[in-house]
């Protein structure tokens, strides 16, 4: 027996669902379980923002003026506030490395600085978190990750089913949208320009729950070439998107190019804002 809850559209406190990246949208299969134990399945993206505590190195600091008062506290605490926001600081993310205003204070050790004075300040390691993501263009890789209730459901199996939102691709919406799992290690290293692409295309993708999360990698592409060629065409082409019934409130002449670029550009500014005639219109 399988329970299943799509997740799409709108974030809601007592069904919580995910907005979909707009190639597809998820569908999370969790075996032997009730809905109720699923909170969420999504796409996400590995950033290096958590703050680890963990000693990385060091960053050598130059002073760029005369007159640099750390005497108290306070002006320990107004120096190293300037100093953290300091490109050469904010450049430690690139490293996945950070550093604190603690930090900073703590390597203040002399009353005043002046001019080419150098520090040399503590530097921590940035650790990795999965970011829930609600767009993301085609050969991106991600992880498609699922969110668990309680422990019950630890060891067990989720599979997760990858569906086109709107049917660009597949020409239908809800059709399921084949992409690659890849292995952690493919995850950060760069696509060959030659040769196959790594990866197994699938359908349906399964990974063991641990501590109430699922996440698996993937590549958000199918495995040939020529084929993602044609979803990249597809997707640009767009679809249409119904019809608009415009109401005049008025006489609008048409009798050359000009009124007619006039009367196209007043119609598009109306059903964009909308008017008492007419209802706005949100897509156009």
């Amino acid at each position: 027996m399988h329970d299943y809850q799509e997740a799409q559209g709108i974030i809601e406190a007592e069904q919580p669902s995910t907005p979909q990246v707009n190639e597809g949208k998820t569908v999370s299969i969790v075996q032997d379980s009730s809905v109720e134990e699923l909170l969420d399945a999504y796409f996400a993206k590995k950033e290096y923002t958590k703050q680890t505590g963990e000693a990385a190195g060091t960053l050598e600091y130059k002073f760029g003026g005369n007159g640099n008062k750390t005497a108290t506290d306070a002006e320990k605490e107004k120096i190293a506030k300037i100093i953290l926001g300091k490109p050469a600081v904010k450049a430690l993310t690139d490293k996945k490395e950070y550093t604190t205003l603690e930090a900073i204070k703590q390597a203040l050790s002399k009353e005043v600085y002046n001019k080419d004075e150098k520090i040399n300040i503590q530097t921590f390691k940035l650790g990795a978190e999965l970011k829930k993501i609600t767009s993301a263009p085609l050969d991106t890789k991600l992880y498609l990750v699922a969110k668990t209730a309680g422990s019950g459901l630890s060891d067990k199996q989720a599979t997760i089913i990858i569906k086109e939102k709107d049917g660009l691709i597949k020409g239908s919406a809800g059709a399921v949208l084949p992409i690659l799992e890849i292995s952690e290690e493919q995850m950060d290293q760069a696509t060959p320009t030659t040769g196959e692409v790594p990866g197994t295309e699938k359908s349906k993708f399964t990974g063991k729950i641990e501590n109430g999360t699922v996440k698996i990698p993937v590549h958000l592409r199918p495995k040939s070439d020529d084929e993602l060629k044609q979803w990249k065409e597809k997707i640009s082409k767009g679809k249409e998107d119904g019809e608009y019934t415009y109401k005049f409130g008025g006489e609008n002449k048409v009798t050359d190019e000009n009124s007619k670029k006039r009367v196209a550009e007043a119609i598009l500014k109306n059903a964009k804002n909308g008017n008492t005639n007419n209802e706005k219109r949100c897509t156009l």
